[in-house]
């Protein structure tokens, strides 16, 4: 009886994954900023959502671009990766992941090549360290022993 409950539980887990609207999540981000534009080439396959050449906008100003950005929407946690381009100053992030999962609703980890740290959103704060900053980056950045910290509130 709970081997039967738990495969029905698995199975509905698994087709809800499978069968969710990805490309939707895109343009539901763009309906809730929209001043912020994303436009690129948009693929989606039974459990990713990618987007590849992808130049970021926001009010008309030319944020970035994105090389090739993987998004896993799964019910109980969200990952998404992929690399970067800023315009404005001028830095590469590389291997970039975010991860997100309903559990801690209010917490964003984020890690990379060279840096790692969180977003807070309840207490809306950012909190990244870097390993080894961009030269670019250096002047916004706290020297904390051997890494440099970017601490802000939003």
């Amino acid at each position: 009886m709970v081997k039967r409950g738990v495969l029905i539980l698995l199975g509905l887990y698994i087709g809800a994954v499978l069968f969710m609207p990805k490309k939707f999540l895109f343009y539901k981000v763009e309906e809730i900023v929209p001043s912020l534009k994303i436009e690129g080439n948009l693929t989606s396959t039974p459990i990713s959502l990618r987007l590849t050449d992808g130049v970021i906008s926001y009010q008309g100003i030319k944020m970035g671009k994105v090389g090739e950005v993987v998004l896993y929407p799964l019910l109980l946690v969200n990952y998404l990766r992929g690399d970067f381009t800023l315009s404005t100053p001028a830095v590469e992030l590389k291997g970039v992941k975010l991860f997100y999962t309903p559990f801690l609703p209010f917490t964003l980890w984020i890690w990379g090549e060279n840096f790692r740290g969180k977003v807070n959103l309840k207490g809306r704060r950012v909190d990244i360290a870097f390993s080894s900053p961009p030269p670019s980056l250096r002047g916004f950045l706290k020297k904390r022993g051997k890494e440099y910290e970017f601490n802000t509130t939003f």
